[in-house]
């Protein structure tokens, strides 16, 4: 049996949200949703419209409704759903005549008893908890994260780079190829009382890991953890849109 809580917030700076979420078949865009499957199997998902776009949040809302009904158990169907998501994307762009492009970041999590497979576009993430410690499963696709393995810059350097929001993997783009979707499948037992976290870079980037790891092992309702990060971006400026779900095997 697993619980879960998601939480879409637009944050301090922004007059409106890019981001959403997908848990189960439901997509939020605004809001807090609870509840909880008796099975340990799950779609979940975190969009982040790419910021400075108008109509960005038609983008996420698209993807995901594309992936909605996606089975957890196939990898080729969730590939597919993407790619149709991506031509969906382009679609509502020239209808409406939007440029530059509309795009979204996309980071799936498939839940399968004790078995985690990652899809990952841009700098969303998806990240496990055990026993106290935070693991990110995703590695980011943006350009400071290329510079980072190419030993050009140093891990602090990251979060302070003045180009460490160019993302290189997205959705809703021309010429879309699959093969940019990084699908890793993590073996590792999920556990009772472990967490899968996903997130858009507006938690990523204004709370850090100790903060999070403070705040998961908290004692409490999985809905007041959730908060607690969430007060802790607030604490922190919470300067771009929020997206949030935890889940948690019971």
């Amino acid at each position: 049996m697993i619980e879960y809580v998601a939480l879409v917030d637009k944050g301090l700076i922004h007059a409106t949200c890019d981001d959403s979420i997908l848990i189960g078949h439901n997509i939020i865009s605004n809001g807090k949703f609870i509840g909880h499957d008796d099975k340990d199997e799950g779609v979940f998902a975190v969009a982040d419209g790419v910021g400075s776009q108008p109509f960005s949040e038609l983008a996420s809302r698209e993807i995901l409704r594309s992936i909605s009904e996606c089975n957890a158990r196939n990898k080729e169907e969730i590939i597919n759903c993407v790619e149709k998501g991506n031509c969906e994307i382009l679609a509502i762009r020239d209808q409406k005549k939007l440029f530059p492009n509309i795009s979204s970041t996309l980071c799936i999590a498939t839940l399968l008893e004790d078995e985690i497979t990652t899809y990952n576009l841009g700098n969303s993430r998806a990240y496990r908890f055990r026993d106290g410690v935070l693991l990110q499963l995703t590695k980011d696709q943006t350009k400071v994260q290329q510079l980072y393995d190419m030993g050009l810059i140093s891990e602090n350097q990251i979060y302070s780079h003045p180009e460490k929001n160019i993302i290189s993997g997205y959705v809703g783009c021309d010429g879309f190829d699959s093969k940019r979707i990084d699908v890793i499948t993590h073996r590792e037992r999920f556990r009772r009382n472990d967490m899968l976290m996903l997130c858009s870079d507006g938690v990523s980037d204004y709370i850090n890991i100790d903060e999070i790891e403070n705040a998961l092992i908290m004692d409490g309702e999985l809905s007041k953890k959730a908060d607690a990060i969430i007060d802790k971006i607030y604490s922190n400026g919470a300067g771009d849109n929020i997206s949030l779900i935890l889940v948690n095997k019971l």
